[in-house]
């Protein structure tokens, strides 16, 4: 199964080969470092980029995804959606790879994922 295939069927709610992802990033340290902010005030970012890129990624994959509990998943999944793309400028993605994530972890996150539309 090739790439498009593996995303096409994840968009229309069928099960690929195995789960597409793409690899960006952006974290609080890019934040902190190149426009004294932190990803916990997504009003900033907002009102600093707005209508002017959108942000993907996000997701700490080393203390949340891959060691946090299912319900702090969920939590982090709906707090970047949530904060950051209100006005449609966000794509949910982890912030690198996660070779050590637990399978279960992924496929919780993948759900969440799911029912973040606007």
């Amino acid at each position: 199964m090739t790439s498009r295939e593996r995303m096409m069927r994840a968009l229309h709610r069928e099960k690929p080969d195995r789960l597409p992802v793409t690899v960006h990033q952006w974290q609080g340290y890019h934040l902190q470092h190149h426009m004294g902010g932190n990803i916990a005030d997504p009003a900033q970012v907002r009102r600093a980029f707005t209508g002017r890129l959108a942000m993907i990624g996000g997701m700490d994959q080393f203390n949340i995804l891959t060691d946090g509990t299912h319900d702090r998943i969920r939590v982090e999944v709906r707090r970047p959606f949530e904060g950051f793309g209100r006005d449609g400028d966000y794509i949910l993605s982890t912030s690198d790879h996660f070779f050590e994530t637990p399978r279960a972890n992924l496929e919780v996150y993948a759900a969440a994922a799911r029912e973040c539309t606007h």
